[in-house]
């Protein structure tokens, strides 16, 4: 969320154990079936690769909030401007894990608010 609020971020690292993958070991993630009410059919939300996803994106905007946001010596919060290069790395991650979603989270199957809101 320090992305978001402009400060610096209180976790600097994401952890050490990665989150397992939710195509070997879904249950590790769980699932939540949707209806729209329009709709008798239930539909899978794909919790775990959205959260997988999700979780993904959030340590590229806390890399990004870590380079971008931080104390000086007067406690007080400064702001840095990233190098074009810096820029181009950020936004190679970003292309990276865009490239890497499964097929269930491609923008001609997304369903559901939070898989747009990924996209």
């Amino acid at each position: 969320m320090s992305y978001y609020f402009y400060r610096e971020p209180m976790i600097r690292h994401p952890p050490e154990v990665p989150l397992p993958d939710p195509g070997s070991n879904p249950a590790w993630y769980g699932e939540i079936k949707l209806r729209y009410p329009t709709t008798g059919a239930m539909a899978s939300m794909y919790h775990g690769h959205t959260f997988k996803a999700i979780a993904a994106l959030r340590v590229i905007l806390n890399d990004i909030a870590d380079r971008v946001f931080t104390r000086g010596p007067d406690n007080q919060l400064m702001q840095h401007v990233i190098s074009w290069d810096e820029a181009c790395l950020f936004r190679q991650r970003l292309d990276r894990l865009f490239e890497s979603l499964p097929g269930v989270l491609t923008p001609s199957k997304i369903v559901f608010p939070c898989h747009m809101k990924l996209q």
